[in-house]
């Protein structure tokens, strides 16, 4: 019901904007789900998006999800395009990373590092928003 909403509030934009669902696999989230998150494509051209705006998702994705979404965030964005990211950096003191059932906690430098490995590069740390720290990445030159 999200994704129609959108659809319908932001139609008079035209193609500026899109809104996909797909059923992803989930073992706490959706156990029924059709496709696995680590074989699902972003539905858009390589180098076509301007702007991907994750908020909450990796703290809900393991660690090879959260990777795999990153190379497609990579693929898909512009040469000029921007990635805003939010993450729940919610980590014990000198620890990088805990997963948990349902997801992740990551520091910024933990993340970077994956985001570095996807070929995205931190641009700016813009700082707590909601209780998750906000990240913006670029594609790497």
């Amino acid at each position: 019901p999200h994704i129609l909403w959108c659809r319908r509030a932001f139609a008079e934009l035209g193609d500026r904007f899109s809104f996909h669902h797909f059923d992803g696999y989930s073992e706490e989230y959706n156990p029924g789900g059709a496709i696995q998150t680590v074989d699902y494509e972003l539905p858009v051209d390589a180098g076509s998006v301007d702007v991907v705006a994750a908020h909450s998702l990796f703290t809900h994705l393991l660690e090879a999800e959260a990777r795999h979404y990153l190379r497609e965030i990579a693929r898909a964005l512009a040469p000029d395009g921007r990635a805003v990211i939010s993450l729940d950096t919610n980590t014990p003191p000198g620890v990088s990373y805990v997963q948990h059932h349902s997801g992740a906690y990551v520091t910024v430098d933990y993340f970077r590092g994956m985001a570095a490995d996807a070929g995205l590069e931190l641009q700016e740390t813009v700082g707590v928003i909601y209780g998750q720290m906000v990240v913006v990445f670029r594609r790497r030159a």
